[in-house]
C-alpha cells in the first residue's frame, strides 16, 4: 500500500471493515515475502480492501495472542490475568481492543518504548552502573513520575470496547476498573502478568 496510509487510519478501516478471514500468522510464507498484501491475499483467496486486510491482520494477531496465551498457561500450569504490550505496536488502540475481547485478559498498554527502555536497563546492569533490575526499575519509576505526557491505558475485562478510543485518546491517564486515575507509573509485570514486546504493527 505504499506508505498511503498510517496506523491510525488503518486501524479506523478495519473497524470499520470487519471480515472472516483467518490466516496462520505464524506461518513461514509471513515472514519475509516479496509483497505481504499479495501474500496475505493468496492465503485468503480473494482481494481484499485496504480495510479488509487491516481488520484480517488485526484479528488474527489477536487470536494468536490468545492461543499463544492457551498453550503457556497449558505449559507452565499458571493462570495469567494480565497481558502487558510494550514496544510501538501497544499504540494500537485497535489491535488492543481486540486482544482485550479474545483473550478476556487485562491488558496493560505501554510504554511505546519499552524495549528501549529494557535494553538500556540491561546494559547499565552489565556494565555494573547499576546493582540490577530492581534498582533499574527504581531508577525508571522515578524518572516517568517526573515526566508528563508519559502515558500508557489499561483495558480491564471491564472495559466497554466502545469506551477504549476515549480512553486512550486522554492526554496523561490510566484507566483500570476502578476509574480513571493519573498516570504516574509504569506498568509492573508480576506474577501473574504476561509481557508482549509488540512490534509496530
Amino acid at each position: 500500500i505504499d506508505d498511503k496510509y498510517g496506523f491510525a487510519e488503518l486501524a479506523r478501516m478495519a473497524s470499520e471493515n470487519p471480515v472472516d478471514y483467518e490466516i496462520n500468522v505464524n506461518d513461514q510464507r509471513f515472514l519475509a515475502p516479496q509483497n505481504m498484501t499479495a501474500e496475505i491475499n493468496a492465503a485468503v483467496g480473494k482481494e481484499l480492501t485496504v480495510g479488509e486486510m487491516a481488520y484480517v491482520i488485526y484479528n488474527n494477531l489477536a487470536k494468536y495472542y490468545d492461543l499463544a496465551l492457551k498453550a503457556l498457561e497449558e505449559v507452565t500450569g499458571e493462570k495469567y490475568d494480565t497481558l502487558n504490550i510494550i514496544g510501538g505496536g501497544s499504540q494500537n488502540k485497535f489491535l488492543n481492543a481486540m486482544t482485550k475481547k479474545l483473550t478476556d485478559k487485562k491488558i496493560i498498554a505501554g510504554p511505546a518504548e519499552g524495549t528501549a527502555i529494557g535494553n538500556l536497563m540491561m546494559q547499565m546492569v552489565g556494565c555494573g552502573d547499576i546493582a540490577d533490575v530492581k534498582e533499574g526499575r527504581q531508577i525508571i519509576d522515578t524518572i516517568v513520575s517526573t515526566c508528563t505526557g508519559s502515558t500508557f491505558l489499561v483495558v480491564t475485562t471491564a472495559t466497554p470496547v466502545s469506551v477504549i478510543d476515549t480512553l486512550a485518546a486522554a492526554p496523561d491517564i490510566r484507566s483500570d476498573s476502578a476509574g480513571v486515575v493519573p498516570n504516574h507509573v509504569l506498568p509492573r509485570f508480576p506474577s501473574g502478568n504476561i509481557t508482549n514486546v509488540s512490534a509496530g504493527i
